[in-house]
């Protein structure tokens, strides 16, 4: 998320999509009040965590040639 709604990608266009959690604090970085609605669209996003994947890199088997310094 960039502090300037302007100052997107050249090709960019449509809403903003913002997680709802997130609004308080964005608004605090960019010193606004309030989000200017056309060009923003506050939605509940969903937590995704990859939790197999790292399931697996936590209990992998360490052995002796893993160079961990």
């Amino acid at each position: 998320m960039k502090k300037k709604e302007s100052n997107r990608h050249w090709d960019g266009h449509g809403k903003i999509m913002i997680d709802r959690r997130a609004v308080k604090e964005y608004l605090s970085l960019i010193g606004e009040r309030e989000l200017p609605l056309n060009l923003f669209e506050v939605t509940d996003m969903e937590d995704s965590f990859p939790i197999e994947r790292v399931n697996r890199v936590l209990n992998q088997k360490i052995t002796s040639t893993d160079n961990f310094e």
